[in-house]
C-alpha cells in the first residue's frame, strides 16, 4: 500500500522559508538607498505649521462673514403635521411605508406559494413595526 505524506512536512521545507526571509530582509536593507536617492522624504510638517503663523491672516470678506453667520443660525428641519401611509402595490409585492422615520410598515409578498393563506407572505412582524 503506498504511503501518503503530508505536503507541509517536506523535507528542507524549513530551510526554504528561513532562506526566504533572508532574502526578503537583504533585499530591503538594500533598496533602502535607492528609496532615499529617488524618492526624497517630504519636508517635516512643523516647518509648514511655523510658515503658516508667521503670515498674518487677511482679512474676512463679506462672504466669510455671512457664512459664519448662516453657520451658527440652527438647521430649519421641516416635519410632516401627521402620519400618512403610502402603498406601492405591484403583481408580485405590496409595501406600506409611513412618513414617521421611513418606516415599512407591512411588505407582503403575493405570489409566494407556501403559505396556506392565499399564497402570500408578510415579510414584516406588525407587532416589531408598532
Amino acid at each position: 500500500m503506498a504511503e501518503y505524506n503530508n505536503p507541509q512536512n517536506e523535507p528542507g521545507g524549513d530551510k526554504r522559508l528561513l532562506l526566504i526571509f533572508v532574502v526578503s530582509f537583504a533585499f530591503m536593507l538594500l533598496a533602502q538607498p535607492l528609496l532615499k536617492k529617488y524618492f526624497p522624504t517630504p519636508p517635516p510638517p512643523q516647518k509648514i505649521a511655523q510658515t503658516e503663523q508667521a503670515q498674518p491672516a487677511p482679512p474676512p470678506t463679506k462672504a466669510a462673514i455671512s457664512a459664519a453667520k448662516a453657520a451658527s443660525k440652527p438647521a430649519i428641519t421641516k416635519q410632516a403635521a401627521s402620519e400618512t401611509e403610502t402603498v406601492i402595490e405591484s403583481d408580485l409585492y405590496r409595501v406600506t411605508f409611513t412618513n414617521r422615520g421611513a418606516q415599512v410598515k407591512s411588505w407582503i409578498l403575493k405570489k409566494f406559494g407556501h403559505d396556506s393563506e392565499k399564497g402570500q407572505l408578510a415579510l414584516v412582524n406588525p407587532t416589531a413595526a408598532a
